[in-house]
């Protein structure tokens, strides 16, 4: 979804923290029921995905999530970085 040549890598990642945005992108796609979503991020925490995630489920198309469950064993959990 945020896949845009020659956007410098931080720019897409705030773009991805932005709440709100999923559905933003999602009207302007014009992703329907009958479509096969396929989302993915290095470890599937940010906005974009999640909203995606749900927006889908509301709306009753199939999605599937792709994501690095190596990346995901590096990253602190919530309830560590109290």
């Amino acid at each position: 979804m945020l896949s845009m040549g020659g956007v410098k890598p931080w720019t897409a990642t705030m773009l991805e923290r932005t709440p709100g945005l999923a559905l933003s992108i999602f009207k302007a796609s014009g992703v329907e029921r009958k479509d096969l979503v396929i989302i993915h991020n290095q470890y599937g925490i940010n906005c974009v995905t999640i909203d995606s995630a749900l927006i889908c489920k509301k709306m009753g198309i199939i999605s599937t999530g792709i994501t690095s469950s190596e990346f995901c064993k590096t990253i602190p959990q919530f309830w560590e970085l109290s």
